[in-house]
């Protein structure tokens, strides 16, 4: 079997994109595109849901553009490279249309990540190309939201074939 690897590498945030966005990068490196949901411990079987958005100050009609730019940048490489900005761009897409100072924070949230890891990149392996396919699906999940799904899929070996597949970089991520 012949052992090949391509990586497939994606700037997320050059200098180009620093400068037409006038992004000015937090001080501390950002490791999360997006805010977690605190675990609530508590009764048995209780949901796990978030809160409901503070109600904010809609934000000025010169602000919205650069949030829609942002937005339209960073779910290229969402899509094709780093999947993990994908719940933040959803999250921020959802409320585009009428963005709050919380949407602007979540922006720069997201901007803060793309800056500290600027070189992000999916490797792939040659394996036997059986396509792995692992779903999820939630209810209630987001504030105004019915249904939410997530999928991953990914080629790697057959599990018959060989021990241990390699896992490959995703070809869809949902």
């Amino acid at each position: 079997m012949l052992l090949v690897t391509w990586m497939c590498p994606c700037p997320t945030m050059s200098k180009k994109l620093r400068k037409k966005l006038d992004y000015r990068q937090n001080v501390f490196p950002q490791h999360s595109p997006h805010k977690h949901l605190p675990i609530k411990h508590g009764v048995k079987g209780s949901q796990q849901l978030l809160d409901e958005p503070k109600i904010d100050h809609l934000l000025p009609t010169n602000k919205i553009k650069p949030m829609r730019f942002t937005v339209g940048t960073h779910h290229h490489c969402a899509k094709a490279i780093d999947n993990t900005m994908l719940p933040s761009l959803n999250e921020i897409a959802t409320t585009q249309e009428k963005p709050t100072e919380h949407t602007k924070e979540e922006c720069q949230q997201l901007q803060d990540y793309a800056a500290t890891h600027l070189n992000v990149y999916v490797r792939y392996h040659t394996s036997g190309m059986i396509l792995w396919v692992e779903s999820d699906a939630a209810y209630l999940a987001l504030p105004k939201a019915k249904r939410h799904i997530a999928g991953y899929c990914h080629l790697s070996n057959h599990p018959k074939r060989v021990t241990h597949p390699t896992i490959n970089g995703a070809t869809l991520v949902v």
